[in-house]
């Protein structure tokens, strides 16, 4: 049984200069940067459990169609709480589209258990996870770090998936997006 993440991976050379980031956060926090996990990325839905993955393939490549290739804007540093630190996304309209399209197929399966916070989400790359134990110490440092505008193109999605219990994620399927 596996869980699955819809995501945007971040490419080059704007992923080396996120990698950096984390690593300056890191430094603060003493916690290990995302990218350990899974390499800078964009998250469209939350991790997916219980749904069949050929149908998840379908669904994604039936959005992903129906869009064309755009960017995303970081630019800053933003604090979920006390326990994540990302980077918020400036979206276009297509981006947008897409997020809701992907959320639509995928949360009218009947099988989809649907998670209290469904609905309460931005677009965002991770830089930090796990802080709340330091956050009150290292977010006065960390918030001073300057982020150089970026803006990095929207070329395709991808699928990853690990299983529900340890293991690590691994991409199982990319959708380019149309020109």
């Amino acid at each position: 049984m596996y869980k699955h993440l819809v995501l945007f991976p971040v490419p080059n050379p704007f992923c080396g200069q996120i990698c950096k980031i984390e690593d300056r956060i890191a430094h603060e926090t003493g916690i290990n940067p995302p990218y350990v996990k899974l390499p800078p990325h964009m998250t469209f839905h939350r991790p997916i459990a219980g749904l069949n993955e050929r149908t998840l393939v379908n669904l994604i490549a039936s959005a992903t169609l129906q869009v064309r290739q755009t960017r995303i804007t970081v630019s800053s540093l933003f604090p979920f709480g006390k326990h994540y630190i990302v980077m918020p996304e400036q979206s276009t309209r297509t981006v947008a589209a897409l997020w809701n399209a992907l959320n639509d197929l995928v949360s009218r399966l009947p099988e989809y258990e649907h998670g209290e916070y469904d609905g309460d989400n931005a677009l965002h790359i991770t830089v930090a996870e796990k802080t709340t134990p330091v956050f009150d110490r290292v977010w006065p440092t960390v918030r001073k770090i300057e982020i150089e505008p970026m803006t990095i193109p929207l070329r395709e999605i991808a699928l990853c998936r690990k299983p529900i219990e340890g293991g690590r994620w691994v991409k199982v399927a990319s959708f380019p997006i149309p020109e």
